[in-house]
């Protein structure tokens, strides 16, 4: 059996790091995604998940050293389900990274 990570660690959430977060930080390129993916219910279940705010502010807390094993972990694709540009958003120049969003956008309003 799966873990749905997003389901285990509230889409809320992610949205407040994207919009409240991401939008203004030049390091993030003015943009912010919300993602889901699946992982082992028994690996899932090896981690934390520690509140750091209110009742929904949950986090998996994977140490950085497992990071490249957990990633190894993955089930199937990492889906994007949203995504958030700041004002100070520039698109790329480069078109297929651009075709790429375009599409990535119009799939997310169907």
């Amino acid at each position: 059996m799966a873990a749905h990570l997003l389901s285990r660690i509230k889409e809320k959430y992610a949205i407040e790091i994207a919009t409240r977060w991401n939008l203004d930080d030049e390091g993030s390129g003015y943009s912010g995604f919300v993602t889901e993916f699946d992982i082992p219910e028994t690996y899932f279940n090896q981690f934390k998940v520690e509140n750091v705010g209110i009742h929904y502010h949950n986090e998996l807390w994977v140490p950085a050293e497992e990071l490249d094993y957990f990633n190894t972990q993955i089930i199937g694709e990492i889906k994007i389900t949203k995504q958030f540009f700041g004002k100070q958003y520039q698109y790329s120049k480069n078109q297929s990274l651009c075709k790429l969003l375009n599409a990535l956008k119009e799939q997310l309003r169907s």
